[in-house]
């Protein structure tokens, strides 16, 4: 674009930046606004060949054309970069449209800076071009009885930065802002500059205010985080008093002896090989799935996509899993993993395999030899019940049976071997072992499924091998 938007915005809010305009100053440009009109005719000349609508109106590209096809200046007066500064303060509606007048603003800032530049150029390559030294310069064109403000030197080096001059064309850039400093900025009140300096300071309370706001909401946010955080803690407690108890941690606190902690931590290992399925010594051959690592409770069964679990001679299901209070489990149970004989329809209902809660397993619907549905659910497949512990209600005195899993987070096991079924709790507690008359076998194209609504599961994982208790 030719004119630089950046430009134009520090123009609109600084050009009446001036806090009184000197006599040298007001001389310098009644001599540039007298060449000016001395080219009345040539200037209104140029401004016809740009062909304006009949709003008076051209287009920026148009009358950059229009003054470069004029004879009014040569390129020793004013290079194609330098024309590219000096257009940059030119103002324009909407999409690049320029009225007449801004012709007269072009010639008026070329004319100033025909008489001063070579001076202007001068001081700074003697003084340098900080804003110290456009202040000072400043002060020089306004004259010895007014003074200037050191924010309308900070407005015309910033005037300077924004017309995206390169570096060996930024002192034309800085000359040029000086030129419009010189001839368009206007003289304020008193009144105004106070306001001035009270909008400064207000912009500069923003600027800490808007820190003080990013830091309150990284606060709120890590505040947040931590109610989230802590909000899972009664799910956890379970789990927590489990492992403390199993790896007595609460011995740690009185141990003052190295012979103690060798103690502890033979006894701690020895203990964790209780909660470590995932040790190579288990594993021959296949694929181990995470089914699902992070804790979640289910408002409706969850499809898996891209499983396809080896179910070789046996195999292993684990998971660790709570009871919603009230959820009571239909016969058969809720499933935990399945693997459905279809995605939709009839065959939906049925399953290639289905671990569920209460302990049990459904598994051969896709080879089912019996004419009549299994005594548990009915439906056309194997059905096996492991013997569940129950406990009584213990809230209200009365013979309600109700499970722990209400209570906490308890770990549940799976193994298959062959026609051979184990139901396992906790640390490795055999809570049944049943025989089954026909291995358990998957089919082609199952759909499957993990949790049902009222189950909290968490660390389910399929594993290819046969599990052991140490």
């Amino acid at each position: 674009a030719l004119v630089g938007s950046c430009t134009l915005q520090v123009l609109s809010r600084g050009a009446d930046v001036s806090i009184a305009v000197g006599l040298k100053r007001k001389q310098l440009a009644a001599k540039v606004y007298e060449y000016v009109r001395a080219m009345e005719d040539e200037l209104k000349q140029v401004w016809e060949s740009a062909d304006p609508d009949r709003n008076g109106i051209i287009d920026i590209s148009e009358f950059r054309e229009a003054l470069e096809a004029s004879n009014l200046f040569s390129e020793d007066d004013l290079t194609s970069e330098e024309l590219s500064i000096l257009l940059s303060f030119i103002t324009h509606r909407g999409w690049g449209e320029v009225q007449e007048g801004e012709l007269t603003k072009f010639f008026a800032l070329l004319t100033l800076l025909k008489m001063e530049r070579d001076s202007w150029e001068t001081w700074f390559s003697i003084h340098g071009s900080s804003q110290e030294s456009v202040h000072k310069l400043l002060k020089q064109i306004n004259g010895p009885q007014d003074r200037v403000a050191q924010c309308e030197a900070e407005w015309v080096c910033e005037l300077m930065n924004s017309t995206g001059s390169s570096f060996d064309k930024q002192t034309f850039a800085l000359c040029a802002s000086i030129a419009y400093w010189t001839l368009y900025s206007t003289a304020r009140g008193g009144v105004l500059r106070e306001k001035l300096i009270m909008r400064l300071e207000l912009e500069q309370g923003f600027a800490v205010g808007c820190v003080r706001f990013v830091l309150l909401v990284m606060v709120f946010g890590f505040f947040t985080a931590a109610l989230l955080t802590n909000s899972k803690s009664g799910p956890c407690r379970g789990i927590y008093n489990n492992l403390v108890s199993l790896y007595d941690l609460n011995s740690v606190r009185t141990m003052n002896t190295w012979g103690a902690v060798r103690t502890f931590l033979k006894d701690f290992s020895q203990s964790s090989s209780a909660l470590a399925p995932l040790s190579q010594k288990y594993f021959n051959g296949g694929a181990e799935f995470d089914l699902l690592v992070q804790q979640r409770t289910f408002d409706s069964s969850e499809r898996l996509s891209d499983i396809n679990p080896w179910l070789g001679s046996g195999f292993t299901l684990q998971v660790w899993l709570s009871l919603t209070l009230g959820v009571i489990p239909p016969a058969g149970g809720l499933p935990i993993f399945r693997r459905a004989l279809a995605a939709a329809g009839k065959d939906a209902e049925l399953s290639c395999l289905s671990w569920n809660f209460p302990p049990s397993l459904a598994f051969g619907a896709h080879d089912y030899g019996h004419s009549t549905g299994n005594s548990v659910t009915g439906h056309m497949e194997e059905h096996i019940v492991a013997t569940y512990p129950l406990d009584t209600d213990r809230l209200n005195g009365t013979n309600t049976q109700s499970y722990r899993e209400y209570e906490s987070m308890r770990m549940h096991t799976l193994v298959v071997n062959g026609t051979n079924v184990d139901f396992y709790i906790n640390d490795g507690k055999l809570i049944s072992s049943m025989t089954i008359a026909r291995p358990v076998t998957d089919c082609a194209n199952a759909e499957t499924t993990v949790g049902a609504p009222g189950l909290t599961l968490a660390a389910l994982s399929f594993i290819p091998s046969i599990l052991t208790p140490a």
